[in-house]
């Protein structure tokens, strides 16, 4: 799996990636956890996000979180309708005004 960071571009209604993040797999293969540990990413505006996430491959269960100078932005829990599709997908808008999508997807797609 991998967390696609973009941010809506001022001025447009273009989106650009900032990061696929990798998770990285338990040892329990196709029925373990993969966890992406807290991870930091500058946004272009000059904010900093904290990301976090763990899926659950048996469920299809996403926990996600966002964060920025100690202040949560985003606490989701959710299922996945099936780990092949790029969902979910969630925008939220930054201290600073920079509108941030975050999306789920399989790690050998785009």
């Amino acid at each position: 799996m991998k967390l696609h960071v973009a941010y809506s571009r001022p001025g447009s209604n273009a989106w650009s990636e900032l990061q696929a993040l990798p998770f990285a797999d338990s040892e329990q293969g196709e029925t373990g956890v993969a966890v992406l540990g807290d991870t930091r990413v500058e946004l272009p505006n000059g904010e900093s996000l904290r990301l976090s996430a763990t899926y659950w491959r048996a469920n299809h269960m996403l926990s996600l979180s966002a964060a920025t100078d100690g202040k949560t932005l985003l606490m989701l829990s959710t299922h996945k309708r099936d780990a092949a599709d790029h969902s979910p997908q969630v925008v939220f808008l930054t201290p600073g005004g920079l509108h941030v999508s975050l999306m789920l997807a399989p790690s050998h797609q785009a």
